[in-house]
């Protein structure tokens, strides 16, 4: 069974652009409202860690600086801990809610 982690709450969108990158003011949006960013679970004799965003847990920086993406966005402070947490979870330093027998 997965542990979700990372769920989205009420009024959180997710933006359809026809063109990557470009959002005029009729692009369309859906709620993701409820939907998992990420889970974790017991897998065999080991643990599996899914998330459906990659670039939450890269630290990008483009235009001269001036756009900031993934860890290095200001409002992805936690993003970094967050992976810190799942690695130390993966590699069972930690548990994750007395979900697991360590």
């Amino acid at each position: 069974h997965f542990k979700p982690i990372l769920v989205f709450g009420r009024g959180r969108r997710s933006w359809m652009p026809k063109e990557f990158w470009k959002f005029p003011p009729d692009t369309p949006t859906i709620s993701v409202a409820g939907w998992c960013q990420g889970a974790v679970a017991d897998f065999g004799k080991g643990k599996i860690a899914f998330f459906a965003e990659a670039a939450m847990f890269t630290a990008q920086i483009f235009n001269q600086g001036r756009f900031k993406a993934g860890m290095n966005h200001p409002l992805a402070r936690g993003n970094a801990q967050l992976l810190l947490n799942v690695i130390h979870w993966l590699s069972g330093l930690i548990a994750c809610n007395n979900h697991d027998k360590n």
